[in-house]
């Protein structure tokens, strides 16, 4: 759903929004989200990185934010 989401603001920007710098990022992360959403159906590195509800993590609080935009931006498309 994030995916086609993404392809249609995609769409949307180069229709009627000037093809902005901006809205494709926001796109991108848009899409990136919809494949972490994915990669989270095997949870163990996950859960020992950003804790659950019976423990916390290994992770900070801000390295849990850091590493979270990393993998985020690890899914998107075409950065350079």
């Amino acid at each position: 759903m994030l995916e086609e989401l993404g392809m249609r603001l995609h769409a949307k920007n180069r229709i009627g929004g000037g093809e902005s710098g901006y809205l494709w990022l926001l796109a991108e992360a848009i899409r990136g989200a919809g494949r972490m959403a994915r990669r989270a159906a095997d949870r163990t590195e996950l859960d020992k990185l950003y804790g659950d509800a019976d423990c916390g993590g290994t992770l900070t609080k801000r390295e849990q934010a850091e590493h979270f935009i990393r993998l985020l931006w690890e899914q998107s498309a075409d950065l350079d």
